[in-house]
């Protein structure tokens, strides 16, 4: 009997050897790729050359700070580099919680069994779909203003709060259910009995990855928490989004957004080359109801105990954190405070982002099935991913910029100008759905070779329900956003984003916010419906796992 390194090892090559064939020919995958290719050249590369050049060479516009050599001796300064770091510290909480709960409650939804770790996600629904920052955030800043004042007076009442602590104390549950999730898929073994603990440690650190790059883009709480007239008058917060958010489109804006570029680039190129170096990838369990193997009894009372608590703990923060914003949903009206309709409301802040999500992810996902599936490159075709890799978490802000106008402006009087964000593929879906292709694509080579029935269509479908889900978080990523509509509202009768309107609405004469106008009850329900049903149907049957496997998501013992 060969030892168990040796199987192992046969088991890797064999997969490897069957990624490398394919029945479709290479020609088929560019054709898929070719799409995407385009739109990541026109959205991605193209502004970001623009960017560069403007804070070169200047637009000679002859706007204040427009000169080139003043934009980087900003930039150079310690000032610049105090915002920058600012901006970072956002980032120390939620890889906190990263590292800490997350971790530990899904280990412990893991091993007490499949009971549990579905409660687990059927609890982790409503903060996931509860994702809206600036009412929450304007929400939290009414409840604590002072008695009888407006937030417009917070210069008089000389608050200073503090925009990181703001975001956890109403954004916490959030981070830590997307945390929860992406372990639940690293501690899962369908088949096996093995737990894979590098496996949570790569998507640790990714985690930690994405953090540091949504602190370094975020704006909604450096706009509404650290921009307010209290803490604006002291000079000392703000974070650069905050600037880019505020200013017209010159050498000094550029200037300042290209050293965001940089780090983003490299935090994306960083994000990449574990991705490709440790060969992670999604692994799908077609076994309804499939469950991990018993833990030793020691540790499976151990894990329901904490299960037990982590779910009291969920629910507590629930009720503190989005208790308020829900009854105010609720029970909210859903009426524009400006002139503007709730129909032109309702189009520019749902309607026309999910069309554009919907492209994005289409397209996304026809490349990725031309990397892992069609494979031209052959089994290289991965690191064709490294091209795209530093714009992984660039965000439609930074690519939104040389779009505007020296005034500010983007000079479009449409809702859909206005609203339709730059970028027309998913660079995030289009690694996600590498990495589960990656795997269906074994399976498809290993169920032809079996002369299986509908071999294609049995490996294949799994992507349809990731699909939905790549395309409800872009859509509810791109309603809640508030710096785009910031920079493409231009008071020209452009239709602003609900968000916005209801940061008018709360710093405004009225001081009235208005949850239900940016995130209506029904959308509600409806995201916490399916982030209920994926979760227990779907995510809770994805396994994310590092390097070589002893067997196949099915069961299947690989070949060798």
């Amino acid at each position: 009997m060969q030892p168990f390194s040796a199987q192992t090892g046969e088991r890797e090559q064999a997969t490897r050897l069957a990624r490398a064939r394919t029945p479709l020919p290479p020609f088929v995958g560019w054709i898929l790729i070719a799409p995407a290719a385009v739109l990541f050249l026109l959205t991605y590369v193209w502004p970001t050359l623009s960017l560069l050049g403007e804070s070169l060479f200047g637009s000679g516009g002859g706007q204040a700070g427009a000169d080139p050599g003043r934009a980087w001796q900003h930039v150079f300064s310690l000032r610049y580099f105090g915002r920058l770091g600012y901006a970072l510290s956002y980032a120390l909480l939620p890889i906190l919680v990263i590292a800490t709960v997350a971790p530990a409650l899904a280990w412990a939804a893991s091993r007490a069994g499949l009971v549990w770790r579905r409660a687990v996600r059927a609890v982790l629904a409503v903060p996931l779909a509860a994702f809206a920052p600036v009412g929450l955030a304007l929400l939290w800043m009414q409840r604590h203003r002072p008695a009888g004042g407006s937030l417009a007076s917070l210069a008089e009442a000389s608050i200073n709060w503090d925009g990181r602590l703001v975001l956890m104390a109403t954004m916490g549950a959030f981070v830590l259910a997307v945390a929860v999730v992406c372990y639940l898929a690293a501690f899962r073994a369908p088949g096996t009995g093995r737990r894979s603990r590098s496996t949570a440690v790569v998507v640790g650190v990714l985690l930690a990855i994405v953090a540091v790059g949504f602190a370094i883009q975020q704006y909604t709480f450096s706009d509404l928490v650290d921009g307010a007239p209290g803490n604006r008058a002291s000079g000392v917060r703000g974070t650069p989004m905050l600037r880019l958010g505020v200013g017209d489109f010159n050498a000094q804006v550029a200037a300042e957004a290209v050293p965001v570029v940089a780090v983003l680039a490299v935090l994306g190129l960083a994000a990449a080359f574990i991705v490709l170096r440790t060969d992670l990838r999604l692994e799908f369990d077609p076994t309804e109801g499939a469950d991990d193997q018993p833990a030793p009894a020691g540790h499976r009372n151990l894990a329901v105990i904490g299960s037990a608590v982590g779910i009291v703990g969920l629910v507590l923060l629930i009720l503190v954190q989005l208790g308020p914003w829900l009854v105010e949903v609720a029970g909210g009206v859903e009426r524009p405070p400006t002139r503007v309709t709730g129909l032109a409301v309702l189009q520019s802040t749902w309607i026309v982002p999910l069309g554009v999500a919907i492209v994005q992810v289409a397209v996304a996902a026809a490349a990725a099935f031309g990397i892992a599936v069609v494979r031209p490159l052959g089994r290289r075709s991965e690191w064709l991913l490294l091209v795209v890799a530093p714009w992984l978490l660039v965000g439609n802000a930074l690519l939104q910029l040389p779009r505007l106008t020296s005034d500010g402006e983007l000079g479009m009087r449409t809702v859909l100008a206005a609203a339709v964000p730059p970028s027309w593929v998913s660079i995030p879906a289009l690694f996600l759905f590498t990495m589960l292709f990656r795997t269906q694509a074994d399976r498809w080579t290993r169920l032809r070779s079996a002369g299986q029935p509908n071999a294609f269509l049995r490996a294949m479908w799994p992507a349809v329900p990731m699909a939905i889900l790549a395309v409800g978080v872009a859509w509810l990523m791109q309603a809640q956003d508030l710096l785009l509509p910031t920079m493409t509202d231009a008071g020209n009768g452009v239709v602003a984003h609900a968000q916005l309107l209801m940061a008018r609405a709360a710093t405004g004469p009225r001081s009235t916010v208005e949850p239900a106008l940016g995130y209506p009850l029904v959308m509600l329900v409806l995201f916490t419906l399916g982030a209920l049903v994926l979760q227990l149907t779907y995510v809770d049957r994805i396994a994310v796992r590092v390097g070589g496997g002893e067997t196949s998501t099915s069961g299947e013992r690989l070949p060798g």
